[in-house]
This record gives structure tokens, C-alpha cells and sequence, in this order.
């Protein structure tokens, strides 16, 4: 098994980087809820892995998106046309419960790093309620064919759906949109 980095030289200074799990999670939320254009996602990336002292440059950056996937592709070319069944966000409290069930790690209260975060995941039983929501995320309901069954199906998804994230033109339109809607309401005023 590969020893995590957890130091990176840049430049002639070492910077400690901050793999636990609440910091990574905080950075997932910050990308897909903050209202962050690309330079201020890059900015607050470098912060909060290696700390405010550390330059915000290209090489920093791609180490630090390099982190986030595990040193996997981009989040953007994994699976392209395939739906996200999961999100570290929003099944916190399920796969939360599922671990301290299966390993007795509270990881609200214990810090560990992304790394373990994601092995412990990838480990849970079949059984497990986490892999169960995926189970159902997943379904093709045109595989089932009893009406009731695919109803119950349907609606199990609804309630376990995903928020696709929104894309930067979606973002740029939104903000066009509400600039357009003042303008308006001001003429009124």
C-alpha cells in the first residue's frame, strides 16, 4: 500500500497538508454549495490543504485535486455517462451510522483521513444501509415488472435522489437571471 504524502515541499518551504476527512468534506462543500468561481475554489483548495502560508499556484492546485480524487482521474471524466450513487455530503449521516455498525469508528468524533474515510466505504458489508440507498439509486426500474414493485422502486428513488451539481454556465445563467429580475424590480422602485 502506497504511504500517504503528508508533507509537501514547494519552492524550498514544507507545507503539512490537512488530509482529514472534516477538512476534505468541508472542501467538497464549499466546491459544490459555495458560490466560488474557479480562481476562489483554487484559492481556498491550497488553504485548506496546506495552510494559508502556501502560494496558490498551478502545481499546488493540481496536487490538491489530486488529493480530492485519491490521485484518480478528475471527478468530471470518471464514469461520464454514468449517475452519481453516492455523495459524501449528503449520505454523511447514513454511511456515518453504517461505520460505527461495522468498524465502531464514530467519525464525527474520531479524525481520520480521507484515505481510510474512503476504504471504509469501499468495505461496507452489501448489507449495509449505505450500499443499500446505492442499491436503489441504481436500479433500473424498467427491469422490474410488477407495477406496485416499481412504484414502491420509483419513489424509493425520488426520496434518495441526487442533486446533479450545477455546471458553470447553469451558475452564470442563474446570475444573469437574478441581475436581470433587480434591474426590473428597480425600475419599479
Amino acid at each position: 500500500m502506497k504511504k500517504q504524502q503528508n508533507k509537501v515541499k514547494y519552492k524550498g518551504e514544507v507545507y503539512e497538508i490537512d488530509r482529514s476527512h472534516q477538512n476534505i468534506l468541508e472542501i467538497f462543500d464549499w466546491i459544490q454549495n459555495g458560490e466560488l468561481d474557479e480562481i476562489d475554489q483554487a484559492i481556498m483548495l491550497v488553504d485548506k490543504l496546506f495552510g494559508v502560508e502556501a502560494p496558490v499556484e498551478q502545481p499546488l492546485i493540481n496536487l490538491g485535486e489530486e488529493i480530492l480524487t485519491l490521485g484518480k482521474e478528475s471527478k468530471e471524466s470518471v464514469n461520464d455517462n454514468k449517475p452519481r450513487d453516492m455523495d459524501f455530503l449528503k449520505d454523511y449521516d447514513i454511511y456515518r451510522a453504517d461505520i460505527i455498525r461495522e468498524y465502531g469508528i464514530d467519525i464525527a468524533k474520531e479524525n481520520i483521513d480521507f484515505d481510510t474515510l474512503v476504504n471504509l466505504l469501499e468495505n461496507l458489508s452489501k448489507d449495509s444501509r449505505f450500499n443499500q440507498v446505492r442499491e436503489i439509486r441504481n436500479k433500473k426500474l424498467s427491469e422490474i415488472k410488477d407495477l406496485k414493485e416499481r412504484k414502491a422502486w420509483k419513489e424509493a428513488q425520488d426520496y434518495y435522489r441526487l442533486d446533479e451539481p450545477i455546471t458553470k454556465e447553469e451558475k452564470e445563467e442563474d446570475k444573469e437571471s437574478k441581475e436581470l429580475t433587480n434591474k426590473f424590480i428597480q425600475k419599479f422602485m
